[in-house]
């Protein structure tokens, strides 16, 4: 059973004058069971249609992406979504539409790759428009809203796009790259680290050493790191960029090579565990190195703000750490 129509209809305050507003729905395309259109109507004789289409609503050769989304049953996603505004009896216009564009993984997944819309400021006579028929040739009208960049090829995570002001969006997951720990707005993924040393990822920071359990030596999650067990470094590094490292630490006496160390800020304590914070430039690659204890270490572009996070899994999120280093704490009763 499928929904077909709604109807509204609102009176006023004595019960008169009604206002009759419609919704259709269209299933067209026999080979899936998709929406595809919907026809909203008032009974001021206003209409909007709304069309979408589907991977199994293009033929064969169309695209590689669209092919590969019909052969891994990826049918539900949207390509197209065109909204129209009935202008005469047999004509409508153009309002708005947005098209996304899908890649295939090394791994064979699916995933977006760009995303378009057209906004005009008026509306796109129906002869202007060429719907989307190609993946690599469409209606000029579209400009790109987000370039999805990088995904990982383990779980087909994103790990990097870009939006329309050209600003990257970063992310780094851990947990069995179940769960995102790092958002980092205006920096790249290869720019960026950050580890609470909870799980089975380091999120982009390398050491050899083995994270220390405590439910109450920590800043954030369940875990802590001994300088003892060997030194953190962060490799890949861009030269021109000057970064900001920050970190917690307890009984440490911290050395970081690698680049010119701006001065050092010290922030405010919390569990014994005190927080720093230092810029750095010229480095392609830092080293910490020394002795105590540490958690929630991070790096990234001075100009970037990050927003970090721990999760208890199958659970929830445990600590929420924003750019200004300030901690949210999330406590879950016996239920969860």
């Amino acid at each position: 059973s499928r929904l077909k129509q709604e109807i509204d209809t609102l009176y006023d305050v004595n019960g008169k004058n009604p206002f009759v507003s419609s919704k259709k729905y269209f299933y067209d395309n026999p080979s899936h069971a998709q929406l595809t259109r919907t026809i909203e109507s008032t009974s001021k004789e206003n209409e909007i249609v709304n069309k979408r289409t589907y991977p199994l609503d293009y033929p064969t050769s169309v695209s590689v992406p669209i092919n590969a989304m019909k052969t891994q049953n990826v049918v539900n996603e949207i390509i197209e979504n065109q909204v129209w505004k009935k202008v005469s009896a047999s004509d409508s216009s153009l309002i708005s539409s947005s098209l996304t564009k899908y890649k295939q993984l090394s791994n064979g997944a699916i995933v977006p790759d760009k995303s378009y819309q057209i906004e005009n400021s008026a509306l796109i006579a129906k002869e202007s428009f060429a719907p989307y028929a190609n993946n690599d040739t469409f209606d000029s009208k579209y400009k790109i809203i987000t370039t999805f960049d990088l995904y990982d090829n383990t779980n087909a995570n994103l790990i990097q796009y870009t939006n329309f002001e050209g600003a990257s969006i970063s992310y780094k997951w851990d947990y069995t790259l179940q769960y995102p720990i790092a958002e980092c707005v205006n920096a790249q993924e290869k720019d960026i680290a950050f580890t609470s040393f909870e799980a089975d990822g380091k999120g982009g920071w390398t050491f050899t050493g083995i994270a220390t359990s405590s439910t109450t030596n920590t800043v954030t999650g369940k875990n802590y790191y001994s300088l003892a067990a060997g030194a953190i470094t962060k490799t890949g590094l861009t030269s021109t960029i000057k970064y900001i490292v920050s970190y917690w630490a307890k009984g440490a006496s911290i050395t970081i090579t690698g680049g010119t160390l701006g001065s050092l800020f010290t922030g405010r304590t919390y569990n014994g565990y005190t927080y720093y914070e230092r810029t750095i430039t010229g480095a392609t690659g830092i080293t910490i190195s020394g002795s105590g204890q540490l958690d929630d270490i991070r790096i990234h572009p001075d100009n970037a703000q990050m927003t970090t996070y721990t999760f208890d899994p199958l659970v929830g999120i445990t600590s929420k750490t924003d750019s200004k280093s300030q901690v949210n704490y999330f406590i879950y009763d016996e239920l969860q």
